[in-house]
This record gives C-alpha cells, sequence and structure tokens, in this order.
C-alpha cells in the first residue's frame, strides 16, 4: 500500500493552482482598472461642474475652467481662474493628475491643452460653436492600451455637464 503524492502528482496540482492564480489576478487587474476610470470621470465631470458653478456665483469676480491637458507620462486637468473670456493667463487652483493606468484620449497627446470655461453669471460654455444649442465640447479618458474601455464627459451650450461610460 502505497502512502503519500509522487512527485509527478504534486507538479501537476502545483501549475493547475498557478494557471487558476494567473487568471484570477488578470480579472483583477481589468477591474481595478475600470473602477478607477470610473473615478476619474467622475472626478473631472465634478470639477467641471464646480467650475460652472463658481463662474455662475461670480466667485472672487473671476471666469473659470478647466484645462485638460494630454502630456507624455501623466495626464492631467486642472481647475483654473481667469479675468478674460479668452483665458489666455490662468490660475491654477486645484490640479488633479491621473494615475497611469488611465489616460486622455481627447484632447490628443499632440495637440494644445483643450480649455473648458463658463460664463459668469449664466454658467454656459463659451465657444465660438455655442450659437447651436446641440453643440458640446467632449473630454474622452480611457484605460491604457484598451480602446474599447473608454468613458465620454460631454459640456453642452448651456453648461450642462453629462458623462457615460
Amino acid at each position: 500500500m502505497r502512502r503519500g503524492f509522487t512527485l509527478l502528482e504534486l507538479m501537476i496540482v502545483i501549475s493547475i493552482i498557478v494557471v487558476v492564480g494567473g487568471f484570477v489576478w488578470m480579472g483583477l487587474l481589468n477591474i481595478g482598472s475600470s473602477q478607477e476610470l470610473k473615478n476619474v470621470t467622475l472626478v473631472a465631470a465634478n470639477i467641471l461642474r464646480d467650475a460652472q458653478q463658481r463662474s455662475t456665483v461670480q466667485q472672487d469676480g473671476y471666469y473659470w475652467g478647466v484645462q485638460f491637458e494630454n502630456v507624455d507620462g501623466r495626464d492631467k486637468f486642472t481647475l483654473f481662474r481667469t479675468t478674460t473670456r479668452s483665458a489666455d493667463s490662468i490660475e491654477e487652483v486645484v490640479l488633479t493628475t491621473m494615475k497611469p493606468t488611465v489616460e486622455l484620449v481627447k484632447p490628443v497627446k499632440s495637440s494644445s491643452p483643450q480649455k473648458v470655461i463658463f460664463n459668469q453669471i449664466t454658467g454656459q460654455l463659451i465657444s465660438t460653436s455655442c450659437p447651436s444649442s446641440d453643440f458640446f465640447e467632449e473630454v474622452e479618458i480611457g484605460v491604457v492600451n484598451k480602446e474599447e474601455d473608454k468613458s465620454q464627459i460631454k459640456i453642452f451650450c448651456n453648461g450642462r455637464v453629462e458623462f457615460q461610460k
């Protein structure tokens, strides 16, 4: 009568455990990056709404907006204030740097930073294309190396901010 396991049986069991563990680990990484995408999208939408509210009440007499910057390394968005509608010079108020697992898809890396500025009192988007009520500025955020996993934030002319995954 034989007691115990052979070395071959132990190696097979350990191999199965390693393979199953690898699949579990990959699944957890995907869940983490998808959750980070949701978090960053919510933060960006809330900062846009905050900028709109600050412009509406004319906090400190400034125009308020958010600048989205797609830079090599870690992308960022900034709550800023400015004295002019064109935002030629801005004063950063809150800087948010995105984690390396998510990136700005739009604006693209080669373009200049995208500035979203809100009008004082009305809270409407300041844009040359805003006579059309259907027009909107768009920001896209995605998971690095996953083109299908992205979210969109739309800022309409009337100041409404919507986001969807």
